[in-house]
């Protein structure tokens, strides 16, 4: 039976945070981008809505069929850790506006809010088909397979990231935790090896080896 993990719950503006060092799903949405491009978003319309989403909701209703004003919503929406408007209204960007990355990136990330970890896979899927060597898709495709024990698959995400950026701390960290959960030790430490060539004073990476070491998986050099 597969091991259930938990999700991460700590909000912030980057996103949040769990027991794997992840992409920018649960290390970092996207970078907040609003999308401007709205003539009549006068200064003084700014000065009368202090509460941003007050703000799209107005918007919303005033362009009901613009997929940059759901996409805005729902990404404020997200930020204020109202995650299923912010679905409703990233799911109604997505309708409008199928070929939108970022629609398809911001909703995979309010479904794993919400451990709608099936929904998630679609979404970043979607995403990836827009841009296929997108390292923040692939970093948290990867994630999601591992909050599912979907472990090689995983190892594949991972393993495509590096192939995009040989350089990407994350995805070597969180492929060698996954091939150490796997108990391919010797593949574990190799690439806990590799993140120290990048990051000498990485100290997760040492203790991890280290740990391999002492537990009798690796043998000393």
């Amino acid at each position: 039976m597969s091991r259930k993990k938990q999700l991460p719950h700590r909000k912030g503006t980057d996103g949040t945070r769990g027991p794997w060092s992840l992409s920018p799903l649960f290390a970092a949405m996207l970078p907040l981008v609003i999308i401007t491009g709205l003539g009549w978003l006068t200064h003084a319309r700014n000065d009368v809505y202090a509460d941003t989403i007050a703000l799209w909701d107005d918007t919303v209703s005033k362009s009901p069929g613009k997929g940059r004003v759901h996409y805005n919503r729902g990404t404020f929406l997200y930020h204020e850790d109202r995650m299923d408007d912010a679905i409703a209204a990233l799911q109604r960007a997505t309708e409008l506006r199928p070929d939108h990355f970022r629609s398809h990136f911001n909703l995979g990330m309010a479904y794993v809010r919400r451990e709608r970890l099936d929904d998630a896979e679609r979404s970043f899927r979607t995403a990836l088909n827009l841009i296929p060597r997108s390292v923040d898709a692939l970093l948290n495709l990867g994630s999601v397979y591992n909050l599912q024990n979907r472990l090689q698959e995983a190892v594949q995400a991972y393993s495509d990231v590096l192939k995009v950026e040989p350089g990407n701390v994350i995805a070597r960290m969180n492929l060698a935790k996954t091939y150490r959960q796997m108990d391919r030790s010797a593949d574990a430490r190799r690439e806990f090896e590799m993140v120290l060539k990048v990051q000498p004073s990485n100290a997760e990476a040492a203790a991890e080896i280290g740990s391999l070491i002492n537990n009798g998986r690796g043998p000393k050099r």
